[in-house]
């Protein structure tokens, strides 16, 4: 049957982006939902809708066409997915903002980046 086919077939020269796609709207606290796990978006991004791409393997956040999140995509339930790179913007305005950050508190953070309490 294929072979029958064949030659009335379009060749397709291009890559197959294969994804599942959604709209988001992100928490105050930069989240963004999806299949009963959080994953962290850019603070440069709170506060508009996003769209969600999801890969077999990963998780990619776009907003107006600008990737604002790529994360490992977990198949948990209840996960947080955190990159330590998303608060950067954050701290450059709010330096003390890391010490009370959650993924700071539950190891999410190298030692260089802590700092005691005593500091």
């Amino acid at each position: 049957m294929f072979e029958a086919q064949r030659g009335s077939l379009v060749r397709y020269v291009g890559t197959f982006d294969a994804f599942h796609s959604l709209l988001a709207s992100m928490s105050k606290t930069c989240t963004v939902r999806f299949a009963n796990n959080k994953y962290l978006v850019l603070s440069t991004a709170a506060g508009r809708a996003v769209e969600v791409h999801a890969y077999a393997d990963r998780i990619v956040i776009k907003q107006d066409g600008m990737t604002v999140a790529d994360h490992w995509r977990s198949f948990g339930r209840g996960d947080t997915v955190y990159d330590p790179w998303h608060y950067v913007p954050v701290l450059a305005r709010k330096p003390e903002a890391l010490r009370k950050a959650l993924p700071s508190g539950n190891g999410f953070c190298q030692p260089r980046w802590r700092r005691s309490e005593s500091d």
